[in-house]
């Protein structure tokens, strides 16, 4: 995202593309939250507003520590 606009481009590096292992519960969850949620394709976004926008900083960051203090979390960060 570049000033609140999607600047999709490739990579810096190999790097940039990570094969990311999820034990199965977590493939399950994940796989019903993009059927339901994200934007679809390959490059859609997993997490969007309920416009189907993606999020300004200020809605991500109260929806983040929303969450947090559902799960009883105090410090956890979103990266």
């Amino acid at each position: 995202m570049t000033a609140g606009r999607r600047a999709p481009d490739d990579t810096k590096s190999d790097a940039g593309k990570r094969l990311v292992v999820l034990p199965a519960f977590l493939r399950t969850d994940l796989r019903r939250h993009v059927d339901r949620y994200a934007e679809k394709g390959p490059d859609g976004l997993l997490f969007v507003g309920e416009k189907g926008k993606p999020f300004r900083r200020s809605t991500l960051g109260r929806k983040w520590r929303r969450g947090r203090a559902l799960a009883g979390q105090s410090s956890e960060r979103p990266h």
